[in-house]
């Protein structure tokens, strides 16, 4: 049995007892996944939830033992969870490998993982569909957009986890090159539905079609996203590695500060303005970003965030209030 790599934190309940609940949840929340959904623990080589052989498609304990131990091996040496579907029958399952710190309160960002990759295979589309220029991006949005519903609807928005998630994001674009995941511009429209809906009263189903409907909206293209990775690289080469935060941020700052176009300045100003607005980094260190240099920083970016507007204004969404 492989060692399980490091958490990032200490649970306080058995990763067990948490996957078990949540399957119940699963299944209660979405009765056509009974019998036919699972969490493999990738380093435990153990699965969690009941499932149905007969509804999920397997001829014997056997065949699915076998493909348990497949989906350990092709997840082993990659270093995220994911979540997989047999067509067929549509058993669904979720492979565990571990989760991102975002709230930093371990089970909350467990659970947030769990969501994510439970939205792939909840939201219409969002694990297979059509192949349009912004479906891989798509994908990644209901996904992250599920998990923060899911969340406001168990916690609450004390957490600030729309916010913390839609700078995790961008961070995670603009200093380590991670298109992949680059949900930001649909977090950030998610963020005033928060005063306008009862996220507790919402259904399961109604929760995956508003993610369908935010993703669908605001997913980018695969020439849109290969233009911010594009525009990044060149900042990230004028970072010196092992500066100080502060120091790392300049290059931004300088960039944002000159000529760029509106989505690379609002994927910029997603990662840059979180530490002018609280003075701290990600993990909440606090930084000296004061004197004559942040302050003109400030005025600048101030200035050209007011009078930047989308390309096309019929982009700009005006959701109504969604009542369940």
């Amino acid at each position: 049995m492989p060692i399980r790599k490091k958490l990032p934190y200490t649970l306080q309940k058995p990763l067990s007892e948490i996957f078990n609940l949540y399957a119940r949840e699963a299944a209660r929340d979405f009765p056509q996944l009974e019998g036919k959904f699972t969490i493999l623990d990738v380093a435990a080589h153990d699965y969690h939830g009941d499932v149905d052989l007969k509804k999920s498609g397997f001829a014997s304990d056997t065949e699915f033992a076998d493909y348990l131990s497949k989906v350990c091996q092709s997840s082993e040496g990659g270093g995220t969870s994911r979540a997989k579907r047999l067509l067929k029958h549509g058993f669904c399952l979720i492979a565990f490998n571990g989760f991102m710190p975002v709230t930093h309160c371990a089970e909350q960002d467990l659970i947030r993982t769990l969501d994510h990759e439970f939205g792939h295979l909840v939201v219409q589309d969002a694990l297979g569909g059509a192949k349009t220029q912004s479906h891989t991006n798509f994908k990644e949005c209901a996904a992250d957009v599920f998990s923060c519903l899911k969340h406001l609807q168990r916690f609450g928005t004390g957490s600030n986890l729309v916010e913390k998630l839609a700078w995790k994001r961008a961070i995670n674009l603009v200093s380590y090159g991670e298109i992949g995941h680059f949900t930001t511009f649909a977090l950030e429209a998610l963020k005033p539905l928060q005063d306008k809906i009862d996220f507790k009263s919402l259904t399961p189903q109604q929760m995956a079609n508003l993610s369908w409907d935010i993703a669908a909206k605001f997913a980018l293209p695969e020439s849109r996203i290969q233009q911010l990775d594009e525009a990044f690289k060149t900042v990230k080469s004028k970072v010196t590695k092992g500066a100080a935060v502060e120091e790392r941020l300049k290059p931004v700052a300088d960039f944002l500060c000159g000529e760029v176009d509106y989505h690379v300045f609002r994927a910029g100003l997603a990662y840059l303005k979180p530490y002018l607005e609280t003075g701290t980094g990600f993990k909440g260190k606090p930084l000296d970003l004061s004197g004559a240099y942040w302050d003109g920083v400030r005025k600048t970016i101030r200035e050209k965030e007011s009078r930047f507007t989308p390309p096309d204004k019929n982009n700009v969404i005006k959701f109504p209030d969604i009542k369940p």
